[in-house]
């Protein structure tokens, strides 16, 4: 157990978003927050303690999670820490840049707990996570003719709702994995939400003085976007199709189409943390 916690963490107010999910938030040690995670092999969990990327300079820590807007937040405090060095975001992804360096990631877990530092991250409705990261990691690669296609990796959007459904959550892949496993018991003080980029934009020109909108203009290096058409009848639900039928069609069908009630239910199941947290979150910013 730690110390005491210093007056002025015991006075911050919590947010409801804290409340629900991070009921310990006031006093985490790196002991406890392994203990707490001990249902995960260990290289997983050093894996999740690598992950906060730092801002010295602006004093900031950000939890970045794949599919929720991390190029955007992650490039943003890479380029406004004047100590990060060798970072060109018109020529290198924030990611490689990452893997390449320890610059921007967080070693003094005891920033965890100080007052000097604010943390935030930005969460994803698990619907719409879910099926980006199937789509931009599954099915557009088989857009490319190099790729070799065999049955065993040409997944339908069921087959994959279908085996996440029945796994651990350290057996799945960062993209696809639940987001509140990257963020529990972590002192937040502002969790933004994916269809509200605004409101983080707004947090962080507070605490910066810097427009994060017009900072990135330009500098994000291969943005991703996915692309859905109108919803339109067809013979094969979306999301029974293999991933490369879906490759081989100009434009993805409408994201409404690869949610049949009996994935929808399944979804709800295996991702009910990250929607409860989504939705405390957006009732919250709604509130305010």
């Amino acid at each position: 157990m730690t110390d005491a916690v210093p007056e002025a963490r015991q006075n911050r107010k919590k947010t409801v978003a804290g409340a629900l999910y991070f009921p310990l938030q006031a006093r985490i040690s790196i002991e406890q927050e392994v203990s707490l995670c001990r249902f995960y092999p260990f290289k997983h969990i050093a894996r999740r303690m690598r992950d906060p990327v730092v801002n010295h300079r602006q004093r900031l820590i950000y939890f970045p999670i794949p599919k929720s807007a991390c190029t955007t937040f992650t490039t943003f405090l890479a380029i406004t820490d004047p100590d990060v060095l060798g970072f060109n975001s018109q020529t290198e992804g924030i990611h490689t840049f990452r893997n390449r360096t320890k610059s921007i990631r967080l070693n003094n877990f005891r920033l965890l707990l100080s007052d000097e530092y604010h943390r935030f991250t930005v969460i994803r409705r698990p619907y719409e996570r879910l099926l980006s990261a199937y789509l931009d990691k599954i099915v557009k690669p088989k857009r490319s003719r190099a790729v070799m296609v065999t049955e065993k990796d040409d997944p339908s959007f069921q087959d994959l709702v279908y085996w996440i459904y029945t796994v651990p959550d350290h057996r799945i892949e960062e993209h696809f994995r639940p987001q509140t496993t990257f963020i529990r018991h972590v002192p937040f003080d502002h969790i933004g939400l994916f269809d509200d980029l605004e409101s983080t934009f707004r947090w962080l020109e507070q605490r910066t003085s810097i427009n994060p909108e017009q900072l990135l203009e330009n500098r994000i290096h291969s943005p991703k976007r996915t692309k859905y058409g109108e919803s339109q009848p067809v013979k094969t639900p979306p999301y029974a199709m293999k991933a490369s039928e879906l490759a081989s069609l100009a434009s993805f069908p409408a994201s409404e189409q690869f949610f049949a009630d009996h994935l929808a239910s399944l979804v709800n199941r295996r991702f009910e943390q990250d929607l409860k947290l989504y939705n405390v979150v957006k009732e919250a910013s709604q509130a305010s």
